[in-house]
């Protein structure tokens, strides 16, 4: 599947519930490595996204969602991915097939650029 079907669409929802999902056990978040060595901290946009992954990847069994605020992704989360030097993988599926990683500057603009463009509500 082509990055953008799954780049766009992640950030279109993210900007629109204004939350994003990560799994975690025991031992924190998974940052596994892919095949260029770099390590990434997966995403998703949704808990069910995030939960399916879990179900259809034995090795994860163990794993529970964890929500994390947009605010708080923007405060917190980001200057810790980039001093960790870590990429943002988006709506994983399978643990060991080819996923869709980009940099956090980009998650956060792209994030940012679907924000403006939402409709102010009244």
């Amino acid at each position: 599947m082509s990055t953008h079907l799954i780049e766009y669409p992640f950030y279109r929802e993210v900007a629109a519930s204004e939350k994003l999902f990560t799994i975690l056990d025991d031992k924190g978040i998974p940052t596994p490595a892919g095949s260029d060595g770099q390590c990434s901290m997966p995403f998703w946009s949704s808990e069910e996204k995030a939960h399916a992954f879990i179900q259809q990847n034995s090795g994860y069994s163990d794993f529970k969602t964890y929500s994390v605020e947009w605010s708080a992704f923007c405060e917190k989360w980001f200057e810790g991915l980039v001093k960790d030097d870590l990429l943002v993988g988006l709506n994983w599926q399978l643990a060991d097939g080819d996923n869709c990683v980009t940099e956090p500057e980009i998650l956060i603009r792209e994030v940012l650029n679907c924000l403006k463009a939402k409709p102010i509500n009244k």
